[in-house]
């Protein structure tokens, strides 16, 4: 009877120990792929910002000089095909009311796979990937020839560790310092170092086992600019691992596919179903219906007024805050243009709580905007 009990105890003991050894096995083999999956989306990151530098002969500023969007929305349209770069407002704010529900969505090639969280409590999407504040930084237009360390000696982009930003935050770069660390304001995502990708686009993974000599001279080959243009906000985003409060409602499109077919319009809405965004875009979408369904709407975007029947549907929406006014910005004087600004500005003086404008003006035509209206914000912007 012992004998026996010995052996259960044996085969027990021997199940139990491989059953852990296979679950380290399997948690590596995990790991290794997420890495390796993490060290793609930098090349990639990488690559489109080489493509940048082909198309304007520098490389992408951090931020422009208003903070208003960071780098990794400039290069968009060299990673993926997709509208979400179009759709981009970017002559306000990416936390703007034109902007904001935009950026409550995850660009894959911007996290790490699985990431711990993917969303902020606020619902943005977040990066782990930050850039070299000395050659992306604030209004920066750095070039090739200023990097004369060389380019495989210059670290443009690596792995963020604590403190996950959104990606479309403005202020997307951090120092190299050693040692890298998983929990702190800095680089260095993995227990065991981090992916960087260099200036040439290849990518390296840098350890506390690296020679420390190395890390910091890979850290100081280009040096910082004045504080002002690298220095960061001191704000701190709180993650979330699920989507919060992004309800859609596409019309005019088949919710089956939302990435073909006719073109649409969209209500972004609030938990409790009211809209809270209008976007029209182009197609064959039946205004009334829409607007009448939802005048409680607080942010337009529409084309620009035609006649004074399509200002009066704009000015039935009574808790309309912020309004944007597309029209194809021409340097014909014969082109038309849309209703002329005077009665424009008599029927938005009817909106209550109007409070931002933006719209295709000249600028001779600014101050007359902000006399017929003073308690509004007005921006102007060259065509859509």
């Amino acid at each position: 009877m012992p004998s026996k009990l010995i052996q259960w105890f044996v085969i027990i003991f021997t199940v139990g120990v491989v059953g852990s050894l296979l679950a380290v096995l399997v948690q590596h083999a995990r790991t290794t792929a997420r890495k390796m999956s993490s060290s793609n989306n930098l090349k990639s990151i990488g690559l489109a910002i080489h493509n940048f530098e082909s198309a304007y002969k520098y490389l992408p500023s951090g931020c422009d000089a208003e903070a208003k969007h960071g780098w990794m929305s400039r290069i968009f349209p060299y990673m993926e095909s997709s509208t979400w770069y179009s759709e981009t407002d970017f002559n306000v704010s990416w936390e703007h009311p034109l902007n904001r529900d935009h950026f409550k969505t995850r660009i894959l090639s911007y996290q790490i796979p699985d990431c711990e969280y993917r969303f902020t409590t606020e619902g943005y999407g977040i990066t782990n990937y930050l850039a070299n504040p000395a050659v992306l930084h604030r209004n920066s237009k750095v070039t090739f020839s200023q990097l004369t360390a060389g380019l495989a000696n210059v670290w443009l982009v690596g792995e963020s560790a604590g403190n996950k930003t959104p990606f479309g935050y403005p202020f997307n770069w951090r120092e190299l310092h050693w040692p890298l660390s998983t929990d702190s304001d800095g680089l260095g995502a993995w227990s065991d170092g981090a992916h960087f990708c260099k200036v040439d686009g290849s990518v390296i993974f840098l350890s506390n086992k690296t020679d420390r000599a190395i890390v910091e001279q890979l850290a100081e080959a280009a040096p910082l600019p004045a504080q002002e243009l690298w220095s960061r906000p001191e704000r701190q985003f709180r993650g979330s691992k699920t989507k919060v409060n992004n309800y859609v409602d596409y019309v005019g499109k088949d919710d089956t596919d939302r990435k073909g077919g006719p073109p649409y319009s969209r209500v972004v809405l609030n938990k409790v179903g009211s809209a809270e965004f209008i976007d029209f875009q182009s197609g064959m979408i039946d205004v009334d219906v829409v607007m009448a369904k939802y005048l409680e709407a607080k942010v337009l975007r529409i084309k620009f007024p035609q006649t004074e029947q399509e200002l009066q549907r704009i000015c039935k929406l009574n808790e309309l805050e912020t309004l944007c006014l597309q029209r194809n910005y021409s340097r014909d004087p014969n082109a038309v243009r849309g209703l002329e600004l005077g009665l424009l500005l008599e029927g938005l003086r009817k909106l209550p709580k109007l409070t931002f404008l933006e719209l295709n003006a000249d600028s001779d035509e600014l101050p007359t905007i902000q006399q017929a209206l003073p308690h509004c914000e007005v921006v102007l912007s060259k065509g859509w």
